[in-house]
């Protein structure tokens, strides 16, 4: 059996009503944000066409003309960057914590100074006890920025969600996302009176355009049909057997443009565009599926975690809440993970081999030494599937091809 990473969570039945939106009045947005904030348990939430919307007006209402500095850590994706650098804001990056998976707390410290506007933290793999001894030490001292762009739903076992713990959090519902409207994103921001500035001075302005809209859904369609299990297994796979082996990564910048990074200082039109009403329906239905889900995922990392050469685990999650787990990443010892992730696409496992790129090698001053785990992540990390195209029978034979090659 043939099988992918990719699954969009878009049944025909949302398809249907998303297309017939078109036709029909569009529901009022704020019946998806109320069920957000009735999902979150928060009420201080915007809602925007992207997650890296989000950010970027969260940027445009921090950074100030001395206070325009951002600590971050490189291991991200380009949008992450453009965002601050198109609101006025400088990358001051920071090598990982190996451990906990976040910013090196050594590091923070030294590069902390009067122009330092916030931290920002990717929530990737880090335990419960690690985001509550990072905000025993900052919380309240300095800006707290979460991009939980693949960690919708994870929460603390007290209740409090990913993207609510700081003082800011941003979330993405794109394609591929635990929770999808096609294109979208959230805010959250925890101090009321920001929260009503922020309300109050919203700086998207334009109505999602009509014919992007329809560009994304049929490109939607077509990423359902082309991976539908019944074609990947007859068709799409050996189409990209074929571009992997040749080397070709024009598919590749398609499904994964992030491996790609374009960076820039020009702002695109569309981070002005407002969230679409047309794709308010399936935000609705899906934010339902959001639990179901993420039990679902979690399984699956268990029987990863039961077969897996344990010294390739980054760290053992004894509380599985903590993460949504949009994918289970390993970290490997010897091989990199394009290669392993050849071996698994010449045995049927479409996985995808880059957790995150190490974007720092994208400036000018780029230098491997200043930023060696970030390195080490991007060449090393293996993201091995969770969604429901795959059981425990696909995991245990995916287990046995990488313990072969790590053994």
């Amino acid at each position: 059996m043939k099988k992918t990473r990719i699954l969009i969570n878009i049944s025909v039945k949302n398809h249907i009503n998303t297309f017939l939106s078109f036709f029909n009045k569009a529901k009022d947005q704020d019946l998806f944000l109320n069920k957000l904030k009735s999902f979150l348990k928060k009420n201080n939430l915007l809602i925007h066409s992207q997650g890296r919307v989000s950010l970027y007006n969260l940027m445009l209402n921090i950074i100030k003309t001395k206070k325009n500095e951002v600590l971050l850590s490189p291991y991200t994706l380009y949008e992450v960057v453009n965002a601050i650098r198109y609101a006025g804001g400088k990358c001051v990056f920071v090598d990982l914590d190996e451990r906990t998976g976040l910013p090196n707390e050594d590091l923070i410290d030294k590069k902390i100074s009067d122009n330092t506007a916030a931290i920002l933290i990717t929530h990737l793999f880090s335990k419960e006890k690690d985001l509550l001894r990072f905000e025993k030490k900052y919380s309240g001292k300095i800006k707290i920025i979460e991009d939980t762009a693949i960690n919708f739903g994870a929460k603390l076992s007290d209740g409090r969600n990913l993207g609510t713990i700081f003082d800011y959090g941003f979330y993405s519902f794109g394609l591929m996302k635990v929770l999808t409207t096609y294109h979208g994103g959230a805010l959250y921001i925890r101090d009321n009176y920001e929260y009503k500035n922020f309300y109050n001075n919203n700086n998207q302005t334009i109505p999602y355009p009509k014919k992007k809209i329809i560009s994304l859904y049929f490109f939607s369609i077509l990423i359902n049909f082309f991976y539908n299990k019944y074609i990947f297994k007859y068709f799409t796979y050996y189409f990209i057997w074929y571009f992997t082996k040749n080397k070709i990564k024009f598919f590749e910048k398609i499904i994964f443009p992030g491996l790609n990074p374009k960076i820039s200082n020009i702002v695109p039109e569309y981070f002005k565009y407002e969230f679409c009403k047309n794709f308010n329906l399936i935000g609705l239905e899906n934010i339902d599926d959001v639990t179901t889900q993420l039990n679902s995922r979690r399984e699956i990392v268990g029987f990863y975690e039961k077969y897996i050469n344990k010294k390739l685990l980054i760290t053992n999650f004894d509380f599985y809440d903590v993460n949504a787990f949009l994918e289970f990443p390993i970290l490997l010892k010897k091989n990199t993970s394009k290669f392993i992730s050849e071996k698994l696409l010449n045995e049927g496992y479409d996985v995808r081999h880059t957790f995150y790129p190490n974007i720092s090698k994208y400036f000018d001053n780029f230098d491997n030494e200043k930023y060696p785990i970030c390195e080490r992540f991007e060449n090393y990390i293996l993201s091995l599937p969770t969604n429901s195209n795959f059981d425990q029978k696909d995991c245990k034979k995916i287990c046995e091809i990488i313990n072969q090659f790590e053994n």
